[in-house]
């Protein structure tokens, strides 16, 4: 054997067992990240508070009154500010309705996004103009679904913990095969990354919200100066969780699967296109850090399947180091698996284990996602999403 090949081989070897404790520390990050409930708090007591839910709807007809309908069940909500943001697909007409039928629902309509606006930015910023006096604002996506009475706990929660901001993300709803792999693995990405311990410890500089479940004070979001503030930010609900946080605001972040389930992007473009709105704006800051990170992730999703491929070949030309890396490749698809099934299984209900090789692919996707996301940035090209163009 060559120096060269022999060289290679120990370079391999070392990036996959880079790999491997990589995987090992995410499965431990994600077990820990997604423990992060909302203990301490039993039942559902009662609150005097007056809570504003706050919904934007952009082309929603599905979700209307699937949404509109939970909200009505919490007994704190004592009124709906529904935001019609453009819609032609009949979101208006069924918000008119639902309006004429309760006298708690309120319908504000969106003709144009002013410049130096993102959509759901100005949205929120209108529905919390229209909120009028109250002591909550519920901020929640179209697809949020709240149990019955769900908001007392929540809502005693912060009340009980002095907090200013509560976000919460639940259960996630995958209408479909790619959804039941994709979803998990990206949302226990996120968890793994940026582990909610870090997000509720006020001296980390983590933070983020959940824009299925933003539970904040208006004494609080008016401080700040609410959605004005990031009018021009993409992932709106990251950044007013940032901003929170930086202003002295106590915030929590907390998995909920028994209160709150969304969707997140259902469908392989919906979610490509949620992948590089969430991508492409900090690497269009951090360009460089954001072609390392890529590297680094590539590195991470390519071994198991690359170390399987040449372990095979090897076996195949009969050299005696095949083995070793064929079972280092297995090693990591089972780490990979190991990580996708304990996400769905918090996150979604579960996906059987062999089921989660899934993954792979989903893995490749991402690695893709990556670097048309860095090059993006790189380029200064537009984010395409909700059918409009945002250029950064």
């Amino acid at each position: 054997m060559s120096l060269l090949i022999l060289v290679g081989e120990l370079v391999f070897a070392a990036l996959g067992i880079t790999a491997g404790i990589a995987w090992i520390a995410l499965l431990r990050r994600l077990a820990i990240s997604l423990s992060w409930t909302m203990r301490g708090t039993v039942g559902q007591p009662e609150s005097s508070s007056y809570v504003v839910a706050i919904v934007p709807m952009r082309n929603e007809s599905g979700n209307v009154q699937g949404c509109i309908a939970s909200l009505l069940e919490q007994d704190a909500v004592r009124k709906v500010v529904a935001i019609d943001d453009c819609s032609s697909d009949g979101t208006s007409e069924l918000l008119s309705r639902f309006a004429s039928q309760d006298d708690r629902i309120r319908v504000a309509k969106i003709d144009h996004v002013p410049a130096g606006w993102a959509g759901k930015s100005y949205a929120c910023h209108v529905g919390s103009s229209e909120a009028g006096r109250c002591d909550w604002l519920l901020f929640v996506d179209a697809d949020t679904r709240l149990s019955p009475g769900a908001l007392g706990r929540p809502l005693a929660f912060a009340e009980g913990n002095g907090l200013d901001a509560l976000s919460l993300f639940g259960r996630l709803r995958c209408p479909n095969v790619w959804d039941k792999l994709a979803t998990p693995f990206y949302f226990g990405l996120l968890n793994a990354f940026i582990p909610l311990r870090d997000v509720n410890d006020p001296l980390k500089g983590s933070a983020y919200f959940v824009g299925s479940f933003v539970l904040i004070r208006r004494a609080g979001y008016l401080e700040i100066g609410g959605h004005a503030a990031v009018a021009a930010e993409l992932v709106e609900d990251r950044a007013l969780g940032k901003l929170a946080k930086q202003k002295g605001l106590k915030t929590a972040l907390r998995f909920s699967p028994d209160e709150v389930s969304a969707e997140w992007a259902p469908g392989f473009r919906n979610s490509v296109r949620a992948l590089l709105r969430v991508s492409v704006p900090p690497m269009r800051r951090r360009v460089r850090l954001g072609a390392t990170f890529s590297l680094a992730l590539s590195i991470l999703f390519l071994m198991p399947l690359l170390s399987v491929v040449l372990g095979g070949w090897l076996v195949a030309e009969g050299l005696p180091d095949g083995a070793l890396f064929l079972l280092l490749g297995i090693v990591l698809l089972v780490f990979e698996m190991a990580f996708t099934e304990l996400s769905a299984r918090r996150i979604s209900g579960g996906v059987p284990f062999p089921f989660a090789l899934g993954s792979v692919p989903v893995s490749l996707v991402y690695v893709v996602v990556l670097w048309r996301s860095v090059f993006r940035a790189w380029l200064v090209k537009p984010v395409r999403w909700r059918d409009r163009e945002y250029r950064l």
